[in-house]
């Protein structure tokens, strides 16, 4: 069998072949940032993805969506509001991780009014109701 892939299989596989394993042996930033152009350059964007979704699949779902996270830049903490505070807020619901939104969202109901929490959830309870 490795007398056929080395045979048949494409350069640029084999190429990607050595640069991982240099990556992993050196394990660096730097290591892993040539990877990744050496990446771009020999494989297709259908293999790069194929690449990534067989990597983010063998952590478990909090790691996978940290490190994506990481790679997508994720939002942040929510900015000072210059246009109104639920435009904002809806601008950065919309860029932020799930994590992030359910950590806010969390950190927000519990430093409400006692009355406020029962406003919200009266509301959420009315939105799913009608959902």
């Amino acid at each position: 069998m490795t007398a056929f892939l080395k045979k048949y299989m494409r350069p640029a596989y084999k190429s990607i072949s050595r640069a991982l394993g240099y990556s992993l042996t050196l394990g660096t930033s730097e290591a892993w940032s040539d990877f990744c152009t050496i990446a771009a350059h020999r494989l297709s964007l259908e293999e790069r993805a194929g690449l990534a979704f067989a990597a983010l699949s063998s952590l478990d779902p909090a790691q996978a969506e940290e490190l994506a996270a990481a790679v997508l830049g994720a939002a942040g903490m929510p900015a000072s509001s210059f246009l109104g505070a639920m435009p904002e807020a809806r601008f950065w619901a919309h860029s932020a991780t799930e994590t992030e939104r359910k950590a806010y969202c969390l950190a927000c109901f519990e430093a409400m009014a006692e009355a406020n929490q029962s406003a919200f959830l009266q509301r959420a309870t009315a939105m799913e109701a009608a959902a």
